[in-house]
């Protein structure tokens, strides 16, 4: 049985910042499932100016304008990223890979693209990992039926000062009114970033939820 993990960077990192964190949750999963493969998918965001370092080229998903939650969105930039791992998402499945069989995620920026997937998404995923991550005030899409029926893993630092922690609740909040019933929400003592403890729970979380 294969499983497909799909982990995207934040800003200005890379695609290899996720491998560790992919293979620390593969192996926990396989540990609990020694029959379960997991095909891992770390990719790298483009390279583009980023407003709000300055138009600095970085690997980015969209561009920024600001850092607070009134700023401007690049929903271009954002839409162009969701095509991308959607059409990720649709290569995994026409190789057999059944869609309650991939979990999506993202750190910062790329839980952001991760968020913006699974609400296109027509059907349920295996899991949506959202990680020290917003949800833009920008127009959604009703997601359908079943792509409400993902199971979605919230987690932030409680001293986050790139994206303060109360971004986690407004979206546990957003994902809540527009359908989503099995949200889970986790902090962290911790700043911008991703513990052990939290890939842990994370790997606990996925192994009550995998579909098998």
């Amino acid at each position: 049985m294969t499983f497909s993990l799909i982990l995207l960077h934040g800003l200005g990192a890379d695609g290899n910042d996720m491998q560790p964190i992919a293979q620390a949750l593969a192996a926990r999963l396989q540990n609990a499932h020694p029959q379960l493969k997991t095909r891992i998918h770390c990719p790298d965001a483009p390279a583009r100016p980023v407003t709000v370092n300055g138009g600095y080229i970085m690997p980015a998903w969209f561009d920024l304008y600001g850092l607070n939650s009134h700023a401007r969105m690049d929903t271009q930039g954002i839409e162009l990223s969701r095509q991308r791992i959607s059409q990720l998402i649709d290569d995994e499945l026409a190789t057999g890979i059944l869609p309650e069989h991939i979990i999506l995620g993202g750190f910062s920026q790329g839980g952001v693209i991760a968020i913006h997937c699974a609400l296109h998404q027509p059907q349920r995923l295996g899991g949506l990992l959202a990680l020290s991550t917003w949800l833009p005030r920008t127009p959604l899409p009703p997601p359908s039926l079943a792509a409400c029926q993902t199971p979605v893993f919230i987690a932030h630092g409680m001293d986050d000062d790139i994206i303060p922690h109360q971004a986690a609740s407004h979206t546990r909040d957003a994902l809540a009114e527009l359908g989503y019933r099995d949200i889970q929400q986790h902090s962290y003592p911790m700043a911008h970033g991703i513990s052990m403890k939290e890939i842990d729970d994370m790997a606990a979380w996925l192994v009550q939820r995998l579909a098998l």
